[in-house]
Order: C-alpha cells, then sequence, then structure tokens
C-alpha cells in the first residue's frame, strides 16, 4: 500500500489579470494556504481499477461496479490521461481513494482550482505509478514538475477553456512568478523574482465573501474587446505597463513603497 499527501498553494495575482491572456506579463504570488489530497493506493488480485474522490467512486474499470461520475467529468479526463501517458492502459488494477482538504476560499481568485488541479494532478501520478510499479521522478526534480505541471494544466483546460496558464504556474512553482504568455511556436516565460522586495510592502490579502466564476469574469472581458476594441487594447497596453514598471520596482536595491501602491492603485 502507498499512501500519501499531495498539497499545493493558493496564489493572488499583484498585477496583470486579464492582460495576461492578452501577451503582457503578470506577477502572481504562492499564498501560504493550502489545498491538500490525502491519497491512498492498494494493489489488488483483480484486473479492475477503482478511485474515488472523497469517498464518490469516480473511475472504475469493472464492469459489474458502476461508477458516479455525473459532477467529476473533468476528474475521469485526468485519470485517462495519466493512465495514457504512463502507457499503462492493461496493467493498472486497484483501488485508489483521496480526500481534498483545503483551507484557500472557492470563487474568490486565491488560486483554488488551479491548487485542486496540483494537488490532485500529483496524487493520482504517485497513486496510479505504485500500482503499475512506474518509478515516479524524486521529489523536486525538474521531471517530477514537468509531469504534474502537464497534468495541471490538462486539468485546469477542462475546468476553464482557455486559461492563461498562470495560476497553474504559480501553484506548481511557488514563490513569486513572472509568467508571459506566448503563441507558439514562441515560448511562454515563467520566471521566479528570487530578489524580489514584495515582504517589504505589507501588502494584505482580504477575503471579501464575494464569489466570482473565472470563466463569467473572461466573457466579460472578452465582450469588452469585441465591442470596444480600441480602448480595449489601450487598457491592456497600460495594464502591461503597470505590471513591467512593478516587476523593475520589486527589484530595486531599496524599494519605494510610495511608487508601488501608486502603481497597485492604478492596476
Amino acid at each position: 500500500m502507498l499512501s500519501g499527501i499531495a498539497s499545493a498553494p493558493g496564489k493572488i495575482i499583484i498585477t496583470g489579470e486579464h492582460a495576461v491572456v492578452h501577451g503582457k506579463p503578470v506577477l502572481a504570488m504562492a499564498i501560504n494556504k493550502r489545498l491538500k489530497c490525502h491519497f491512498k493506493a492498494t494493489k489488488s488480485q483483480s484486473s479492475h481499477l477503482l478511485i474515488s474522490i472523497d469517498g464518490k467512486l469516480v473511475f472504475s474499470t469493472a464492469d459489474d461496479v458502476n461508477s458516479d461520475a455525473s459532477d467529476k467529468e473533468n476528474e475521469v479526463a485526468l485519470i485517462s490521461h495519466i493512465i495514457n501517458d504512463l502507457k499503462c492502459e492493461s496493467t493498472v488494477a486497484g483501488i485508489v481513494e483521496v480526500t481534498v482538504e483545503s483551507e484557500i476560499p472557492q470563487g474568490a481568485g486565491m488560486g483554488s482550482s488551479a491548487a485542486y488541479s496540483c494537488a490532485l494532478s500529483a496524487a493520482l501520478l504517485h497513486s496510479i505509478a505504485f500500482l503499475v510499479d512506474f518509478e515516479v521522478p524524486k521529489q523536486g526534480t525538474e521531471e517530477l514538475k514537468d509531469y504534474v505541471w502537464s497534468y495541471t494544466n490538462f486539468l485546469e483546460k477542462k475546468f476553464h477553456g482557455r486559461p492563461s496558464g498562470c495560476d497553474a504556474a504559480t501553484v506548481v512553482d511557488g514563490g513569486v512568478v513572472v509568467y508571459v504568455k506566448a503563441t507558439p511556436p514562441e515560448v511562454t516565460e515563467i520566471r521566479q523574482l528570487t530578489q524580489c522586495k514584495i515582504n517589504k510592502t505589507n501588502l494584505i490579502v482580504v477575503d471579501t465573501n464575494k464569489r466570482r466564476e473565472a470563466k463569467a469574469l473572461v466573457s466579460r472581458v472578452t465582450k469588452l474587446k469585441e465591442d470596444n476594441p480600441n480602448d480595449f487594447n489601450e487598457l491592456i497596453n497600460t495594464i502591461g505597463d503597470v505590471s513591467t514598471e512593478v516587476i523593475e520596482l520589486l527589484q530595486e536595491r531599496v524599494l519605494d513603497k510610495y511608487a508601488f501602491w501608486d502603481y497597485i492603485s492604478m492596476n
């Protein structure tokens, strides 16, 4: 039997929200609120795979055992994707149980979905790999991060359609992240601000308890772009300029707090 906990942090976006999907830089950071997936994988003598999430059977290869994936279709797609990626369709068998525990408020723009996608991806990867004796890369390696990053993005796309990837990058990498989405064949830029002075800003994160759906917000931004393309482009460019200035400001030897808060108020 294999048991463990996979966890991921929430996130906030400091500058650049919505403009990131249009190729402008975004500055985001992980926060000390986490989502955890407690998982247990048990090998069995049968040839069937059963996977439950929060006590609900969502995936079954047994003909005589019916799963209920009515509200977990995206998770089922992820399970199938991992099995296909590990090339173990004909050999994987056993029982996997996952229980989710979260400190991150949902619908608050704090990365609850991305943290769930990340932690669940890691839990399922380790569980399925254990059942088929696949050697998972060691903790802290780029190889393991690549697996989790790929699966996290896969599930985020299932949830949100065309996410920027910023949330996934932030919860997988942690720390303070600069993210610039590129259109292939250009390569998306993801880098950490290791010398960042964000801890000198006295930034406080407050949950207002006002819940919003990411898809609805993105749709409103898209409509604004369609209805007022000139105004929209000017706004996006301004947001991008503010993000660039804030990123540079936070890396200076001495932080100008007044300039920082001026830019934040503009954003």
